[in-house]
């Protein structure tokens, strides 16, 4: 008889075909970083010519809020890899979640002291975090039982 051994993949991928994940437990703190401290508004120097001389002033510019799709790109991934993330590792989808508040309150936050303008950020905050518009509805006379089944319950065949 020979002797016969199965062969087991021991990688970095737990056995699973493919690329190995490229998450890492830090990135739970540096999304949470990321959300908590991005700044609203940032100082850039910026050149500009007067009198046939190059000059630099600072300027201060406004900034979006915090977004899942900037937090992939400064990590290197696809946005769509966060998502699966967020299905393979209960702390990271935890703090997923809490990032997205924290987005929330920026937006909003930031759209009632002027920082954000125009229709996008109601726009933004329907498509990503539920909001909807508040619609009401009266109803108004009355319904019969008659209406519903049509024609009167007295006049049924008693045979």
């Amino acid at each position: 008889m020979t002797n016969r051994t199965k062969k087991v993949n021991v990688g970095r991928n737990n056995g699973k075909m493919g690329q190995p994940t490229k998450y890492k437990k830090i990135y739970c703190a540096q999304m949470l970083d990321f959300f908590q401290n991005k700044p609203r508004q940032v100082v850039e120097e910026e050149e500009y010519i007067r009198d046939d001389e190059v000059k630099v002033r600072k300027v201060m510019k406004k900034r979006g809020p915090p977004t899942i799709t900037e937090f992939a790109t400064i990590v290197g991934i696809r946005r769509a890899t966060l998502y699966e993330w967020c299905k393979q590792h209960p702390e990271f989808d935890e703090v997923f979640a809490l990032c997205k508040d924290i987005q929330e309150h920026k937006l909003v936050e930031g759209t009632l002291v002027g920082d954000y303008i125009g229709s996008f950020p109601m726009l933004f905050l329907k498509n990503n975090h539920g909001w909807a518009d508040k619609v009401e509805s009266k109803v108004t006379g009355k319904l019969q039982l008659e209406d519903i089944v049509g024609g009167s319950m007295d006049d049924e065949d008693d045979e």
